[in-house]
């Protein structure tokens, strides 16, 4: 029995530190997601489906914020971790803490339309990096600003 598991199966059946949030992820990072629960041995407390995603409910929060990150750096995308107190035990606070994963739906190499121009994706990094087509000047762009982006078929 693996550590995870050991220290885990003394929790509550339904017991859960941290909601892994996908939205708008491609069925790839679905199955991504699934291998590295599968392979860390941990469960899915539960799931929950929603018209552009899914919530997991996951009992580590270090695996789900690791997992979060490692699918950023993967694919891309928007990553955000929050937390919010949940209760106190024995004078400690005790924290739920959410993991969103938001995928995009362009990829480096795509031509997009940004500020009502092309921009050609250059870098998907801590910022996305873009090279606008009329003068091929580079541009930044936040990753909040990803989802207003639409993906543009070249001519």
């Amino acid at each position: 029995m693996s550590n995870l598991s050991q220290k885990l199966s003394d929790k509550h059946p339904l017991y859960f530190e941290a909601i892994l949030q996908l939205r708008d992820a491609p069925k790839e990072v679905h199955a991504v997601v699934e291998h590295e629960i599968h392979t860390a041995g941990t469960k899915v407390v539960k799931r929950v489906s929603y018209r552009n995603g899914t919530d997991l409910y996951l009992p580590d929060k270090n695996f789900a914020i690791r997992l979060g990150k490692k699918l950023q750096h993967r694919f891309g995308g928007i990553y955000l971790v929050t937390c919010s107190l949940h209760t106190k035990k024995k004078g400690v606070d005790i924290y739920r803490f959410t993991v969103l994963y938001r995928g995009i739906a362009f990829k480096k190499g795509d031509l997009i339309r940004y500020k009502g121009e092309a921009h050609e994706v250059k870098v998907l990094g801590k910022d996305i990096l873009l090279q606008r087509q009329s003068d091929h000047k580079k541009v930044h762009m936040k990753w909040k600003d990803a989802p207003d982006c639409k993906k543009v078929e070249r001519s």
